[in-house]
């Protein structure tokens, strides 16, 4: 048999470095102390209460140090805006993700549109809000969510974050809330793929990355991300090669 199945090494961060994961790519806007409204994209963010009525949960995971887990932790509010898969939002992704920028030092960066978030009712009294963070136009949906401090913000001594986002309200474009309950067709949503540190985002159907270099001039030191490793996509006779060098997708802002 030549193509075996094999044990791989588990290292830190498993599911870009001993393994192919899909990830979604969102932006997490949330308030800064100045009241502006901070993106920050990220991929650690999935279904974590799936079933509970009208108890459902999102998952995130973050840099304790990162504005997104700073102000989450302050305002205890947040909206995850799905974007599409379009290069120049994935590229402006990358430009707002790199990290140690203040939100008014990231913010200058973005190419999205702001919505106001008080249209969509005010988030629950714990949260102490008059309203969620704005949203962005772009997306197609947003889920607009209360941090639950009940449950436990660290699970180790890493500088790593975990929060049990509550989901208030889902709002999605009416395009695709016609079609969500039919299942009759699918947004094009980016996902992300990494060996390494390289990440590829993939084109429905067509299994084709799409390169997000980071600026030179902000270039993410690799001491601390670790070394840049090679992304195989697929190719038409089934064999695979080696992709363009990728910068991170998802991020830590």
């Amino acid at each position: 048999m030549s193509d075996q199945f094999l044990d791989v090494r588990i290292l830190d961060n498993f599911y870009q470095t001993s393994s192919f994961f899909p990830m979604p790519v969102v932006l997490m806007s949330t308030f800064a102390e100045s009241g502006k409204t901070n993106l920050g994209p990220y991929s650690l963010c999935f279904p974590h209460i799936v079933t509970k009525q009208g108890d459902h949960a999102m998952m995130l995971i973050c840099r304790a140090t990162s504005n997104t887990a700073r102000n989450i932790v302050r305002t205890k509010v947040c909206a995850i805006n799905f974007i599409p898969d379009q290069k120049r939002y994935l590229k402006n992704c990358v430009m707002l993700g790199f990290p140690g920028e203040t939100t008014e030092e990231k913010m200058k960066h973005s190419i999205f549109t702001l919505l106001p978030g008080t249209g969509y009712g005010a988030p629950p009294a714990r949260a102490g809000q008059a309203s969620y963070p704005e949203i962005v136009e772009e997306a197609i949906q947003v889920f607009l969510c209360t941090w639950d401090e009940s449950y436990p913000l660290q699970h180790n001594e890493f500088e790593t974050y975990y929060f049990l986002l509550r989901i208030d309200r889902i709002i999605m474009k009416k395009k695709w809330r016609d079609r969500c309950s039919g299942a009759r067709d699918c947004p094009p949503s980016p996902s992300t793929m990494a060996t390494g540190t390289m990440y590829a985002s993939g084109l429905p159907n067509t299994g084709a990355p799409m390169r997000c270099p980071s600026p030179k001039a902000r270039e993410i030191p690799s001491r601390r991300y670790g070394m840049p490793a090679t992304v195989l996509i697929p190719t038409s006779d089934g064999s695979r090669k080696p992709a363009p060098r990728l910068s991170r997708c998802h991020a830590y802002s």
